[in-house]
């Protein structure tokens, strides 16, 4: 029996720990400084601006010369976040996969074949 019950426990808090770890809400908020390189259209580089609101986020892309796009999240699911923007005058999906500091993400422009990827840092500042 107690072959059966020690193994049994051990499952059963190593279940309810990485249970806690994936009920941990991840917190997009911040400064992101993001690159678009390689692209046909050349280099893109500016920052991303997310803040809570409520269950969801805001936020904003400005690009290196300072212009403002609008950024409106769509989904959250654990560590991937995917919003629409008209970031350098196009209809886009920007779909990010968040790994601590770090976000990788696809941008599917509207009427471009071009999938572009975009890399970004946190900011050290939030």
């Amino acid at each position: 029996m107690k072959r059966v019950l020690i193994p049994l426990v051990f499952v059963s808090i190593c279940l309810l720990y990485i249970s806690a770890i994936y009920q941990t809400k991840l917190d997009y908020s911040g400064t992101w400084i993001y690159q678009v390189k390689d692209t046909p259209y050349g280099n893109f580089y500016g920052s991303i601006f997310l803040s809570k609101a409520g269950e969801s986020y805001k936020g904003k892309i400005v690009n290196k010369a300072g212009k403002v796009f609008k950024l409106d999240v769509v989904r959250i699911r654990e560590n991937r976040i995917i919003f629409n923007s008209d970031i350098e005058e196009t209809s886009s999906v920007i779909s990010c996969f968040i790994k601590g500091d770090s976000l990788i993400a696809t941008v599917e422009v509207k009427g471009d074949n071009f999938l572009y990827k975009l890399k970004a840092k946190r900011s050290s500042t939030k």
